[in-house]
């Protein structure tokens, strides 16, 4: 499989969990971490690639003899993308398991009501790439290792502006926290850098497929660009069914674009498609390229 930025997001966030638990961690026999994603159901594959990256920073912890002595023991669940299962498995975790502290490699959704309580039991949680402010206002003890979707969203309408010199972008995105928050900064900072939005569009999720009534009222407000806001499901039937509709303006689009299932399901209609994301594969630091050759060694 190839490497994703959720992989490298999620791998730097175990290693960094670890060692900081490191001290009250000592008197086990071994740093109980939970880690929670969507393994099965609609977003599986960023479950997936999420699960093999947290898998492969606490392999690679033990392989280094662990943390004062004591390996690194992972207890993995799956939300399947669910904001109750993710409640029942903090309490799990919290209650059953008796982790030190938790990964979250799940989305906004389940990530926010879950952080609450992972809070009020004074358990440590890093979200690899939950974009919702919520995740960490919850609590002093709740990180984020990635970006604000507000913020990266931000950074695709900077980008839009000033490199792909955008006056007119459209805005298609999907009604949950991760759309909302992205494609809100996106406006906010392409309209700030003298951009006008020709028009928004928001579909719903989970379950559009048919997303030609959103793109035909693009296609007739005549926009320059169009930026896209969804998961790899939605983004390949988005980038094919423009094309069918004969839209021919650049597609920018955002993170959750950014997984292998998204080629896979796109195929050739997902060339020339941008994406705004975290990750930096041409980064030369050696944490980065160093995660980028291990993971492709290890999946």
């Amino acid at each position: 499989m190839k490497w994703t930025r959720t992989g490298f997001t999620l791998l730097l966030t175990v290693a960094a969990l670890a060692i900081w638990l490191a001290a009250p961690a000592a008197a086990q026999e071994t740093i109980k971490i939970g880690f929670f994603a969507p393994i099965t159901g609609p977003a599986a594959a960023d479950g997936a690639s999420a699960k093999q990256a947290v898998e492969l920073g606490a392999k690679e912890v033990n392989a280094a003899g662990g943390i004062m002595g004591r390996k690194v023991d992972l207890i993995v669940y799956d939300d399947r993308f669910s904001p109750q299962e993710a409640v029942a498995i903090a309490n799990k975790l919290i209650e059953r398991d008796q982790v030190i502290g938790v990964v979250s490699g799940s989305y906004s959704g389940p990530t926010r009501v879950a952080a609450p309580i992972y809070a009020k039991a004074g358990i440590p949680m890093v979200a690899g790439y939950a974009v919702h402010p919520d995740v960490t206002k919850s609590g002093e003890s709740n990180f984020r290792q990635g970006f604000l979707g507000e913020v990266e969203g931000r950074a695709a309408g900077e980008y839009a502006v000033k490199v792909l010199k955008t006056k007119k972008p459209a805005v298609i995105y999907m009604d949950n926290d991760f759309g909302r928050e992205i494609s809100a900064g996106f406006i906010k900072q392409a309209e700030k850098r003298g951009a006008k939005v020709a028009t928004s569009q928001m579909y719903k999720f989970p379950g559009e497929k048919d997303f030609r009534p959103f793109l035909t009222r693009i296609k007739d407000a005549n926009p320059d660009l169009i930026f896209a806001a969804g998961y790899y499901n939605e983004a390949a039937l988005i980038v094919r069914q423009a094309k069918e509709l004969g839209i021919k303006v650049q597609i920018l689009a955002e993170e959750g674009f950014d997984s292998p299932k998204f080629i896979e399901l796109a195929g050739k209609d997902a060339e020339g498609v941008i994406i705004a994301t975290n990750l930096d594969r041409d980064d030369p630091r050696p944490v980065v390229q160093n995660f980028l050759k291990n993971y492709k060694a290890a999946y």
